[in-house]
């Protein structure tokens, strides 16, 4: 099923496989689904990549963190990650969902500054792609890194700051929106800290 070419049919499939994953993940079973997964988002076949990777930002959304081992975790982020190929919208619009899914729980990633420069320039090379889905779920996901990774994101902070004037001054009223929620949240740490 993951392997359809009807939009309709991957997104259930995936979705079903990553309701399953959140009951067994917990439990300790089928450990070797996020290897797999990963595999198949280096697919050739574009269906195959979509739908892997559709169903991993499922999984990031529904399954709570302290659940998922550092080993399970270096399996979603570059499986997602690796598909934000600019040129490729559909795929890039799939896997910036999928991120902005996945970017609540990228705190032991930014951890490792490899991981973390890795990520970052996922983020700004999906920005700029001109697609309002893709520049929405960029600031989806980058408002939570911001709320969860606040200590790692001072490096950016100039790269972050250009890329949400450039999205306010665009033709793109959602990401717009989100792009003025990201420097809230950043608002909204920072008071919390004082």
């Amino acid at each position: 099923m993951l392997a359809n070419t009807d939009i309709t049919i991957i997104k259930a499939a995936a979705t079903c496989v990553a309701a399953i994953c959140v009951i067994e993940l917990p439990k300790g079973m089928w450990n070797g689904i996020l290897e797999l997964l990963q595999n198949n988002a280096n697919s050739d076949d574009l269906n195959v990549r979509l739908a892997s990777v559709l169903t991993l930002g499922f999984i990031c959304e529904d399954i709570d963190p302290k659940y998922l081992s550092a080993e399970q975790l270096n399996f979603i982020l570059p499986a997602v990650l690796m598909n934000v190929i600019p040129d490729q919208i559909p795929l890039t619009q799939i896997a910036m969902k999928a991120f902005a899914r996945a970017a609540p729980i990228t705190e032991k990633n930014f951890e490792v500054p490899e991981q973390k420069e890795y990520i970052m320039q996922k983020i700004f090379e999906a920005s700029k792609v001109n697609d309002e889905e893709v520049l929405s779920s960029v600031m989806e996901g980058l408002n939570d890194i911001v709320r969860v990774n606040y200590d790692y994101i001072y490096p950016y902070i100039g790269q972050i700051g250009q890329l949400t004037i450039d999205l306010i001054n665009s033709e793109h009223d959602k990401p717009a929106k989100l792009a003025i929620e990201v420097w809230s949240t950043i608002s909204e740490v920072e008071q919390s800290r004082l």
